[in-house]
């Protein structure tokens, strides 16, 4: 059984800046995003992803840091 797992690549944005990106999130055993990773292209998004997922899966804890 996957704890954490991956979404699919989609569109995210710069809260910032108000950028449009590509990317994905880590998403926890709630169905709740943990994390999001973006990347200024979906190629580099996908490949990303691709990398990320075997990590994901076998990783125990994932732990987010809230930046105050």
């Amino acid at each position: 059984m996957d704890i954490y797992n991956l979404t699919e690549v989609d569109t995210t944005m710069d809260g910032k800046r108000g950028v449009l990106l590509q990317g994905f999130n880590i998403i926890g055993v709630d169905g709740r995003p943990l994390v999001t990773l973006s990347f200024e292209t979906q190629s580099e998004a996908e490949a990303a992803q691709k990398a990320m997922l075997p990590v994901v899966r076998v990783a125990k804890l994932i732990t987010p840091h809230v930046i105050s």
